[in-house]
């Protein structure tokens, strides 16, 4: 849903309605697994999403027109789920070894994308892709897919699902210091407090309470 999103609608578009991701997963914690909406959370999610949708939205104007709405939507459905997944996982891990998760969620997803992706793996013309288009597969597989979902995992076993979810406000820092780092970007004021806000968002949502630090300890 999400790289058919993104093919139907722009960069700017799906990094933005990304950003409910957290949202989501706090509305579907309190529905799902009771976990409690504090107004320390709420604000952290709020603020952190102001500032990832500023450093977002410096790249460019943001359009949500007719032409973009299905891929919109797609994305918003990724979105949806990934948020799901996270409320969901969070019992069976508990229970279960990240790893073993890892092996059915990637398992059923094999099943699943076989259908809709045979026909076109079947296009690729292998022996013409360059050598570094192979490493950059590599990367995605490896590091952004099964490292990501590993650790995030592994996180799931010690935190909430909000707390894991508010991270993803972290990417549009990253990219932009990356960017800033190769120099295609530049350092400014609305970053550096933007940045701020997705820190202090982040912050809110990860600390403990006093009261849950005393719970734990009793």
């Amino acid at each position: 849903f999400f790289f058919e999103g993104l093919n139907l609608t722009t960069p700017i578009n799906a990094a933005i309605v990304m950003t409910i991701n957290p949202i989501l997963v706090i509305l579907l914690s309190f529905i799902i697994i009771g976990e409690v909406i504090t107004l320390r959370k709420s604000i952290g999610i709020f603020l952190g999403l102001f500032g990832a949708a500023t450093l977002i939205l410096k790249g460019g104007g943001i359009d949500f027109s007719s032409s973009n709405q299905t891929g919109n939507l797609l994305v918003f459905i990724n979105a949806s789920s990934y948020g799901l997944y996270l409320v969901l996982v969070k019992p069976l891990l508990q229970k279960y070894h990240p790893i073993t998760i890892l092996f059915y969620v990637f398992g059923f997803g094999l099943l699943y994308v076989i259908p809709f992706g045979f026909s076109s793996l079947s296009d690729v013309k292998w022996a013409i892709i360059p050598n570094h288009i192979y490493l950059e597969i590599a990367f995605v597989v490896v590091c952004t897919t099964y490292i990501a979902y590993l650790l995030n995992s592994s996180a799931l076993k010690r935190l909430s699902p909000t707390t894991v979810s508010i991270y993803i406000y972290l990417q549009p820092i990253l990219a932009s210091l990356f960017a800033i780092f190769w120099g295609v970007d530049s350092i400014d004021n609305q970053k550096v407090m933007a940045a701020l806000l997705i820190f202090l968002g982040v912050y809110l949502v990860s600390v403990r309470s006093l009261n849950e630090k005393k719970a734990k300890l009793s």
